[in-house]
């Protein structure tokens, strides 16, 4: 579902929308091209370099999106208010993070020293180790409660999803695979996680997508967490790449995720507990209600 790794462009995970066919910012990458020209998750793209996006892939759009470092490409984005813009940016090389850490305040601009916040931006096998680390450092640490912040996190291989909501749970359903003859797969946790008693407020949005929303939904049927944000993306298939005779490949969705509870992630989303959406004048003031 993301890129790891390094690579060249605009540093954001597009996604075709399973109800509209729009192609859709799921999040742009911290500190990347995409996010200084002001791209935000959930942002439609209209067209790239003047030619409307109107019945592209995901694979078309990424190809035309994408190139080497230092060119320029202008996108027409739709941002979720419906106003409309053209956003030129510099294309550079992309450096995928996993876990990003820092100090964070209150609303007061009052330091918060109890609770850790942890922002995990993919799934992958190095940020199951990063992650892994981190809350090993914040719990001898004596921190009271753990903020995990995903609404970067576009998702990444199933195989970490599950060991990072292994982490937090002891026992329980993570999730379900339900195939097209309707058979089911269950997975679920194992004990001995590191962060099974903390407290933990799970942030979501529109940008978190696939692995996010099988964590959000596996931490919250669970009772493991709150979730505090928007509605995320709704991105809950399972997909295979089957290479052709011709060099060509197919991309086929194979099976389905449930939550733990039985929702539907793909062409829904999570809804959190506690809705919040930013405002314009939020986003202006580099305000992060949310948090």
């Amino acid at each position: 579902d993301v890129i790891s790794g390094t690579f060249e462009g605009i540093g954001a995970q597009v996604e075709q929308d399973p109800v509209s066919g729009e192609i859709v910012i799921v999040t742009p990458f911290r500190d990347s091209p995409a996010e200084e020209a002001g791209v935000r998750a959930g942002d439609i793209v209209l067209s790239v370099d003047g030619e409307s996006t109107e019945g592209w892939t995901v694979a078309q759009a990424v190809k035309r999106i994408r190139g080497e470092q230092g060119t320029q490409v202008v996108l027409g984005i739709e941002h979720s208010d419906g106003a409309t813009e053209e956003v030129s940016i510099t294309r550079g090389t992309i450096v995928v993070p996993t876990v990003f850490t820092r100090d964070i305040e209150d609303a007061a601009g009052e330091p918060v020293d109890e609770f850790a916040y942890i922002e995990l931006q993919q799934f992958t096998d190095q940020a199951v180790r990063d992650l892994r680390e981190e809350l090993e450092k914040d719990i001898d640490a004596g921190y009271e409660g753990i903020i995990l912040d995903l609404r970067r996190n576009p998702g990444g291989g199933l195989e970490a999803t599950v060991q990072t909501a292994d982490m937090f749970l002891d026992d329980g359903v993570i999730l379900t695979e339900v195939s097209r003859d309707g058979d089911r797969s269950v997975t679920r946790a194992e004990p001995g996680g590191p962060a099974t008693e903390i407290p933990v407020v799970l942030l979501v949005g529109p940008g978190s997508a696939s692995g996010s929303e099988v964590l959000a939904c596996a931490l919250r049927d669970n009772g493991r967490a709150t979730l505090v944000g928007e509605q995320t993306f709704g991105k809950g298939s399972v997909n295979h790449l089957r290479e052709l005779s011709d060099s060509g490949a197919l991309y086929v969705s194979i099976a389905r995720w449930e939550c733990p509870g039985g929702e539907q992630i793909e062409g829904v989303g999570v809804e959190p507990d506690v809705k919040i959406a930013f405002t314009e004048e939020d986003i202006e003031a580099d305000r992060d209600v949310q948090l």
